[in-house]
């Protein structure tokens, strides 16, 4: 019977190997680097949420503990839904995770109507959207200009409260996360405030966190473990 070949490729590989094992020796550490590329080094996330079995559909809610009066400011919070949405859907076709992110466009009307932003309320949010998982995102604090540097320098600061809801448990057992987040940004040197404008800066900030949050839900390689600004 003639070989599919997918089985020839497999048979061809295992031959090569087994050369490859005999021409170096049986030196265990040159074995385990022959099948390096076959191993997965990512990272996997603190709270992950793909289920290789089904589709799991996520909505993300963005919203600042108080009253933002800042106008440079106050855009981060749907900004910040935005950008996390994107990250988690490139994340997800890498991984090839079956994640489906509701649009934060389409959420934030009736995240408006909310008089409580308890588990309750939010679950009945995501559950208009037969979501699986909220991911509530908390600003306590965020911050675009180096303290003391007279409106000169750059450097985004921020703390938010990450919470991940699952809206099939009861109110009261929904949280399944529960963290706080803090990202610096750039952490080495504050950028110039004349090489770009409020919005162009807040737009890099808020892509940072960002990245830096997807990597809590969604595994990511192993060399993107410490970025460098």
């Amino acid at each position: 019977m003639a070989l599919r070949p997918c089985d020839r490729f497999l048979r061809n590989i295992t031959i090569l190997l087994g050369l490859a094992v005999f021409s170096f020796g049986c030196n265990p550490a040159t074995i385990s680097y022959l099948f390096m590329p076959f191993v997965d080094d990512r990272v996997q996330p603190k709270c992950k949420l793909a289920n290789p079995d089904k589709e799991i559909t996520i909505v993300i809610a963005s919203r600042f503990e108080s009253l933002e009066v800042r106008p440079e400011v106050q855009p981060t919070d749907q900004e910040l839904a935005e950008t996390l949405a994107q990250e988690l859907r490139k994340r997800a076709k890498e991984n090839k995770d079956k994640l489906k992110i509701v649009p934060p466009l389409r959420v934030r009307p009736y995240l408006s109507k909310l008089k409580n932003w308890d588990s309750a309320e939010l679950i009945s949010v995501g559950e208009r959207f037969q979501a699986d998982y909220v991911i509530v995102l908390n600003i306590q604090s965020l911050s675009l200009v180096m303290p003391n540097s007279y409106n000169s320098l750059y450097q985004g600061k921020a703390d938010v409260e990450v919470t991940v809801i699952d809206t099939h448990q009861p109110a009261l057992e929904s949280v399944t996360l529960k963290s706080p987040f803090r990202c610096e940004y750039p952490t080495s040197r504050p950028i110039d405030s004349s090489s770009s404008s409020p919005s162009q800066f807040r737009q890099l900030f808020t892509s940072r966190m960002a990245r830096d949050l997807s990597r809590w839900f969604a595994a990511y390689p192993s060399d993107q473990k410490y970025d460098i600004d």
